[in-house]
């Protein structure tokens, strides 16, 4: 997301904006300023399954807030987790238990697991969507409060 608007920071306002940024992510970050530009980033690390950055730029009478977050590790970790893991462990091994063992039935034995990955496929879909929403209205929520801090002409 990205806001511009008119008016400038004050220099003062640059430190309370890395402590709104610090309350409101709740993941660990780093700030760097150059000239009157802002940065704020996420650490990274191999347990972090999102990142986040802050870009505040004031001059020339205008300021620009841009804010991403990266949610990609995350999916991959959903996904891979419920979806491959739980879903092909359990998809296959109630599959071919049930279905060749006590039913006889190969129809069962290929249709359980393709079912049921399916299924979990839809409903983690539905929990990404639910996650994305969250994330992008703490955004809004983030760049609206900052706004707060630029002096209007």
């Amino acid at each position: 997301m990205e806001r511009i608007i008119p008016g400038e920071l004050r220099e003062e306002a640059y430190e309370r904006i890395v402590a709104e940024i610090q309350m409101a992510a709740d993941i660990q970050g780093n700030a760097s300023m150059v000239g009157r530009t802002l940065t704020w980033r996420s650490e990274t690390s191999e347990h972090q399954p999102r990142s986040l950055r802050l870009t505040v730029a004031s001059r020339d009478g205008e300021t620009r807030i841009q804010a991403e977050a990266r949610l990609h590790r995350y999916a991959g970790e959903l996904y891979g987790g419920v979806v491959g893991g739980a879903g092909m462990g359990i998809g296959l091994g109630v599959g071919l238990g049930v279905g060749l063992g006590a039913l006889g039935s190969a129809l069962f034995a290929a249709a359980f697991p393709v079912t049921l990955i399916g299924g979990l496929y839809v409903a983690m879909r539905q929990v990404m969507k639910s996650i994305g929403r969250k994330r992008r209205a703490e955004l809004h929520g983030m760049v609206d409060r900052i706004a707060r801090y630029v002096k209007r002409p």
